[in-house]
């Protein structure tokens, strides 16, 4: 990471740990996911996040994807998600 930093420029893969990293430092649940996109090879990051019901109870969890070069998110039912992420 110091490296990626230091240089100022990364690959799909780096930036994508990098996210990671940050998000879970706020105390999120996120992982990298490395497939493929329209270019090839890629990474991005899942984040996982728990919703709670009216009653309070948490019931399933929602899946958000963060495009890791540009810092866009979309949720797991956007059209565009199947399209980009393979």
């Amino acid at each position: 990471m110091q490296s990626f930093l230091a240089r100022g420029c990364g690959d799909s893969e780096d930036h994508a740990v990098l996210l990671c990293n940050l998000l879970i430092g706020y105390g999120l649940d996120c992982y990298v996911c490395v497939g493929t996109n329209g270019e090839g090879s890629h990474a991005w990051v899942m984040q996982r996040q728990m919703i709670a019901s009216p009653s309070g109870v948490k019931t399933k969890p929602k899946v958000i994807f963060w495009e890791s070069l540009t810092g866009q998110k979309m949720d797991v039912d956007d059209p565009r998600v199947h399209r980009f992420y393979r």
